[in-house]
């Protein structure tokens, strides 16, 4: 039988799991979105365009050279935590791909929680 704390301890991790697999999950959408922007555009978005690309077509360089809306709204852009989704081109380990990250549960980027989409 076990304790009450433990029982808590069970479920706490339990939630933390099934937040990263949601973020991990909504990293790999991302993936795919900016995959059909770069086969329509022609490019990635930038770094400073970032996710917001796939909410409304670009105004500042690197223009694609066609469109399409991938997401509904910035709400789309925030992690279990209500932390907004980081974007970058090139990414830090595989530069002929975006990577997308997440502060984690800290909700702090740069802490041994955070996740990447190229791990």
């Amino acid at each position: 039988m076990q304790t009450k704390a433990a029982e808590e301890a069970k479920a706490k991790e339990k939630a933390k799991a099934a937040e990263e697999a949601r973020a991990a999950g909504e990293m790999a959408s991302f993936l795919g979105a900016l995959q059909a922007y770069k086969n329509i555009g022609g490019m990635y978005p930038s770094t400073s365009q970032g996710l917001e690309a796939l909410i409304k077509r670009p105004q500042s360089s690197p223009q694609p050279r066609d469109w399409v809306q991938a997401l509904e709204d910035e709400e789309a852009l925030l992690d279990p935590w209500d932390t907004r989704y980081k974007y970058e081109y090139p990414g830090s380990k595989d530069p002929s791909r975006p990577e997308i990250m997440s502060a984690g549960p800290d909700k702090q980027f740069g802490s041994e929680d955070d996740m990447s989409s190229q791990k």
